[in-house]
């Protein structure tokens, strides 16, 4: 990981890989969401690249994992206007990446749980799941940091949702379970990386 790489080359890197996971996934049988702004919004300056990303994206992902535009951003005014509960660790922060695993039988009952965050002052990105914040949330101070997975947004998109760090996500994510996502053939199958390897970009 090359954290010393601009955010214009970041995005760049970022658009080229939208583009050629549109023209595979126009050949594919579909399970994913590519959701991308006709043309790009006038987000309120944002750092690590906020701006830039989710001024293209508003959803993409697969069957596993899923990446949004937080509605916090859309504005100023909501950045300004965002809750902020006492003894809250992420009241300086925002969702943008959910999973959703469970066995094909009863992925219907599943819920998306929150796992991506990134922290709105300084753009870097961290991983949370909900057992972990829980306990944050009811011991404020104490436990290790957060696990920091990239310093900006525009970094995590291109390595980790765009790039050859997505499945180490997946695996960090859904855990020991994710012998399920790897067996040949697969048990959970994950249409996101089908479609990075059918782009060639894994």
């Amino acid at each position: 990981m090359d954290s010393s790489r601009p955010d214009t080359e970041l995005m760049r890197s970022v658009l080229e890989k939208l583009s050629a996971l549109e023209a595979a996934a126009a050949r594919s049988g579909g399970g994913v969401v590519i959701e991308i702004e006709p043309e790009p919004l006038v987000l309120p300056p944002l750092p690590g690249g906020m701006r830039e990303v989710f001024g293209s994206l508003r959803s993409i992902g697969g069957n596993l994992l899923r990446f949004d535009r937080p509605a916090v951003v859309a504005s100023a005014e909501r950045l300004d206007a965002r809750p902020r509960r006492e003894g809250d660790p992420f009241a300086d922060a925002a969702v943008i990446g959910t999973l959703r695993f469970a066995l094909p039988e009863f992925i219907a009952f599943a819920e998306w749980e929150d796992v991506v965050h990134v922290d709105l002052l300084d753009g870097s990105v961290f991983y949370c799941d909900s057992d972990e914040y829980l306990f944050r949330y009811e011991n404020p101070g104490e436990g290790p940091p957060f696990e920091r997975l990239t310093g900006s947004v525009a970094e995590f998109f291109d390595e980790f949702v765009l790039g050859w760090r997505y499945a180490e996500l997946v695996a960090r994510a859904v855990g020991e379970e994710h012998a399920l996502v790897l067996g040949t053939p697969a048990v959970v199958r994950d249409r996101w990386l089908e479609l990075l390897l059918a782009a060639g970009l894994v």
